[in-house]
């Protein structure tokens, strides 16, 4: 959806999702030669729900997916690996 990403706010909180994001790479689009801006749909959900105090748990990383994607393209695994740095960094 171009909307969604157009509409995207570069903030620090979509900053360190996108990089964990990109850094586990969930559906295996980037390491296909996908755009770099593939996940910013996703990115933006999930930096939305950190900037109106909410957690990112690795349910609500794979739940997001499922939505975009498909149910289990993102495993429990690699959601862990994206919620861990949240944990840490914000």
């Amino acid at each position: 959806m171009w909307y969604v990403a157009a509409m995207s706010v570069r903030d620090e909180w979509f900053m360190r999702v996108k990089a964990a994001v990109d850094a586990v790479d969930p559906v295996g689009l980037l390491g296909l030669g996908a755009p770099e801006d593939e996940y910013d749909p996703e990115v933006e959900e999930l930096a939305g729900r950190l900037r109106s105090g909410g957690q990112l748990t690795p349910q609500v990383i794979v739940d997001v997916f499922d939505r975009w994607f498909w149910p289990g393209y993102c495993t429990a695994e690699q959601a862990v690996r994206i919620a861990a740095p949240m944990a840490t960094q914000l």
